[in-house]
């Protein structure tokens, strides 16, 4: 087995800073880059991917390798966007040396389904299989013990990566994985936002269209179970088509499942399912509004890490 330094990718800022920063300071020289496919990331995630990966690796690409947004199909025409990503990401591979991205083959509603458990914000069947034990299996298998993890995280979130008194952290987690989590972030110098956004501009980056529109997060196209009510209302607003997709694939699994969705009502100071069709017809308070959260879910360092064994990619 190789002894390499991998870098968790995702097609998010962080993962691209972080990975940059310790080729600034080590070279390329051993290193890897993962990336974790769901197979239903934003257009311009991709793009943002595979251009930071060739900056990262110090490879030019020829001109148009990239796909422009427009490139790609409908995001909610499932089929045709996987045959294309998945075509793309073997040439992103074959051009890119040390890119290695892999994915299941499904996507997070193919989880649900398999699984017969709809995702919600304390348990994430869609990561636990297609993010955190594919990357476990992929190094398992590919690397040595005790390999290095390159993580995205910074400065302003270092108690997910130590931990606390009721939680180990990012390091615990990837220890309990047997290898060594880093994040390059977390070390001085402290990068403000300013100075995140100027350095993507100088090496030829841009921020990723999901984080210009306001999300939190540049993954999974927006979708996510462990986001809040606030941030389901964007993605009607700003993507109705994807949302309509979600919001059928819920109605279908429920159908199979019984009353359980991804969202919580918590009005009358009562818990109950809340299926984003009734989202989509309700008036939100401003407490509802403003209420996003989400993903953080590939590294696992809370409820996550106690799924990745029960979520272990077998059905049942």
């Amino acid at each position: 087995m190789a002894s390499l330094t991998i870098a968790s990718i995702s097609g998010g800022t962080g993962s691209y800073l972080a990975a940059r920063r310790y080729v600034d300071q080590h070279g390329t020289d051993g290193l890897g880059l993962l990336f974790t496919d769901t197979l239903c990331e934003d257009q311009d995630a991709y793009r943002f991917l595979i251009a930071g990966a060739a900056d990262i690796m110090g490879v030019a690409l020829p001109a148009g390798f990239i796909p422009e947004i427009g490139d790609f199909p409908a995001w909610e025409d499932r089929p045709a966007y996987k045959a294309f990503v998945m075509a793309l990401a073997g040439r992103a591979r074959r051009a890119i040396p040390g890119l290695f991205w892999i994915a299941d083959g499904r996507d997070v509603w193919d989880i649900y389904e398999a699984k017969r458990f709809l995702g919600n914000s304390r348990l994430d069947p869609c990561s636990a299989v297609l993010k955190r034990a594919l990357a476990k299996r992929w190094l398992d298998e590919n690397c040595a013990p005790w390999t290095r993890v390159i993580v995205g995280i910074d400065h302003e979130e270092i108690e997910r990566f130590v931990g606390g008194p009721k939680n180990g952290g990012i390091r615990a987690a990837w220890a309990q994985r047997g290898h060594e989590a880093l994040a390059p972030l977390c070390d001085t110098p402290h990068l403000s936002w300013p100075q995140r956004l100027a350095e993507l501009e100088d090496r030829g980056l841009w921020l990723p269209r999901l984080n210009r529109l306001g999300f939190a997060h540049n993954n999974c196209g927006g979708f996510c179970c462990k986001a809040g009510i606030g941030h389901w209302r964007d993605m009607a607003r700003i993507f109705p088509e994807r949302y309509a997709y979600a919001e059928r694939r819920e109605r279908e699994i429920r159908e199979i499942l019984g009353n359980v969705a991804m969202l919580t009502d918590r009005r009358g100071g009562q818990k109950k399912p809340m299926t984003l069709e009734a989202l989509r017809h309700r008036d939100l308070s401003p407490d509802e509004a403003s209420e996003k959260g989400g993903c953080g879910c590939f590294f696992g360092e809370d409820a996550g890490r106690a799924t990745l064994a029960e979520h272990d990619g077998r059905e049942g």
